[in-house]
């Protein structure tokens, strides 16, 4: 009996080990197929996941290559828009604390609440970075909304990362709760894509608690357009240890007491485009600069365009600066010949000529500007600066202001050129029947048939045009932007069909509207000439001819696009992103990394 038991256990567990076997290798199986590997030449790789639906289809015990490489870069993917939850990262083999882990997130749904996206890797690396592209800044319980941001013990989600980007295509909201940066010590924050316009409201603030977040955040850069530098976004409850800021872009306003609070603050860049514009409607706070803890030094860079040098005209703009607070200022002027604004803000540093010199060459001439008349130029008439110099991001907005008006008038006039189409192809087709050919002579047959044609491509090219749309997309998270605009099948769609197809119905169209006119111009005036090419034009080998020069034509936009699969991850909108790729320079630009020629496993 004993006997008995001791062979069906054996056989038992076998039976489960193999069976057990045969599931993880399914599972693995799963996983090389949403697995893609790119090896640099310094022994390291990229390991990109993607088309997966869901995070428990990621297994890294299923990575198993020959040789000895360093993991640096993790990039996922997936095919529809997901929660991010944990991941169990057994990566050991190839994790090294010598290097940095970069985590590329992308759709994402947001993530869900008690968990810490580095799970299993704290001490496994020197720093980890988490990107963040095509996603939303989302943090929820389960999938209902939190309504309640109270117990920040939920807040594990970024306590063990180094650096966080959120890049412009991340969607941000208004009364985000501020314990996402419960018990951080994150070295730098960047949030591009800030923005407050027509076509799209992208800004990010945060519940104002009474309770401090106990988080470490050092450096923080925010790139903005037409948006307010606010304490909603800049709480000192949140960011109270920030030592540096970076604001580019173009502000409409500053908050008089935002920086004021920041008491560890002491490195201020601005890269801003309208900074003169801003100063003469959003000036108050200059004057609380370093106002708290002035004994430490406090650096005010101003990155600036080649057109500006603080013009004497403009000193009542800088008026209020304040002189004794061991400020700054650093510039990077074009003119190096400083002008008496400049002065006014330098004057109360000592040795400041020494260490700036090369800022100043006249600074000898400090001594010319006579700053107590310009004091009493000053009134309200002045304080105003009329210089604006649109730079990249006003011409972007421009662009995709006049791109937003085509796409909504786009239905309109589609539905309206359907309409009149399907009328003129009714009534040619009940004009084409036998009656009312016999009543016809042969030409007003060829002008009803051309006639005709010209309907079918235009009804053809104008359902191209209007399915395009699926394609369309003002910027992510704008006021427009299609959920199918970075799918595969819509990229080849948008080649294949609006670009290929379209191009020639719209040529063709062209060509037959051309035909009519002279068929019409022969029907009224018999002249020989017309007459020649209008039998010319109904010849097969003219008719062929033209097919084959339209054709060969736009053949090329199937060598001059490409589908974008992995050109997905530009930070601010100055990167390149398009779906398909269409610029040229972008598809024949070579890359920084050198790729193995194939898969090492």
């Amino acid at each position: 009996m004993k006997l008995r038991v001791i062979i069906f256990l054996s056989i038992f567990t076998q039976g489960y080990l193999a069976s057990a076997d045969s599931n993880d290798s399914i599972k693995c199986s799963e996983f090389d197929r949403l697995t893609k590997y790119q090896f640099t030449s310094d022994n390291d790789f990229y390991l990109i996941m993607s088309s997966f639906d869901s995070f428990s289809k990621i297994n890294f015990n299923c990575i198993n290559l020959k040789y000895s490489f360093r993991l640096i870069h993790l990039i996922f993917n997936p095919v529809i828009p997901i929660f991010y939850k944990n991941l169990n990262f057994n990566i050991d083999k190839y994790a090294s604390n010598e290097t940095h882990l970069d985590i590329y997130l992308v759709n994402l749904d947001g993530f869900i609440l008690d968990q810490n996206v580095l799970y299993n890797l704290e001490g496994k690396y020197k720093t980890f970075k988490y990107q963040l592209f095509y996603s939303k800044l989302k943090f929820l319980d389960t999938k209902t909304s939190i309504n309640s941001c109270s117990k920040k013990e939920n807040y594990k989600i970024f306590q063990s990362v180094d650096d966080l980007l959120f890049s412009f295509t991340t969607k941000y909201y208004l009364n985000t709760c501020p314990f996402i940066f419960h018990n951080t010590k994150v070295n730098e924050v960047s949030f591009y894509g800030l923005t407050k316009s027509i076509i799209k409201n992208n800004m990010l603030s945060f519940i104002d608690l009474n309770e401090d977040t106990n988080s470490s955040v050092k450096t923080i850069l925010a790139t903005y357009f037409n948006g307010k530098l606010n304490r909603s976004f800049l709480s000192p409850r949140i960011f109270r240890g920030l030592t540096q800021l970076t604001i580019s872009g173009k502000l409409s306003e500053i908050d008089e007491y935002v920086l004021m609070d920041l008491e560890n603050l002491s490195v201020l860049y601005f890269d801003l485009n309208n900074i003169y514009n801003l100063l003469s409607r959003s000036s108050k706070w200059i004057s609380n600069l370093n106002k708290k803890n002035s004994q430490k030094e406090f650096k005010l860079y101003f990155q600036l365009y080649e057109d500006y040098s603080f013009p004497n005209e403009d000193f009542c703009l800088f008026i209020i600066f304040p002189k004794n607070r061991n400020i700054i200022p650093k510039f990077r002027l074009w003119k190096r010949n400083c002008s008496c604004t400049i002065f006014w803000m330098i004057e109360n540093i000592s040795n400041y000529s020494d260490q700036n010199g090369n800022q100043c060459q006249n600074y000898k001439q400090i001594k010319e500007c006579k700053f107590t008349e310009l004091i009493n130029k000053c009134s309200k008439s002045n304080l105003k600066s009329s210089k604006y110099f649109p730079n990249s991001i006003d011409y972007l907005y421009a662009s995709q202001l006049v791109f937003s008006l085509t796409i909504f008038m786009t239905p309109f006039i589609g539905f309206f050129s359907l309409i009149t189409n399907s009328l003129s192809f009714l009534i040619l087709i009940k004009k084409d029947d036998s009656k009312s050919k016999q009543n016809l002579n042969k030409s007003h047959n060829n002008l009803n048939s051309l006639m005709l044609l010209c309907s079918i491509l235009n009804l053809l090219y104008t359902l191209i045009h209007l399915f395009h749309l699926i394609n369309a997309c003002t910027s992510y998270s704008g006021i427009f932007c299609s959920v199918f605009n970075r799918d595969i099948l819509v990229q080849y769609y948008d080649i294949i069909f609006f670009q290929f197809l379209g191009s020639i119905f719209k040529s063709l169209s062209n060509v037959i509207n051309m035909s009519i006119s002279l068929n019409r111009y022969c029907l009224l005036e018999k002249t020989k000439l017309i007459s020649k090419c209008v039998a010319i034009m109904k010849k097969k080998l003219f008719i062929i001819g033209i097919l084959i020069f339209y054709v060969g034509g736009n053949i090329d936009k199937f060598f001059t696009n490409q589908i974008n699969i992995e050109n997905i991850y530009a930070s601010d909108y100055n990167f390149y992103d398009e779906f398909p790729i269409k610029n040229n320079l972008v598809l024949v630009s070579s890359s920084d990394m050198s790729y193995a020629t194939q898969r090492i496993l």
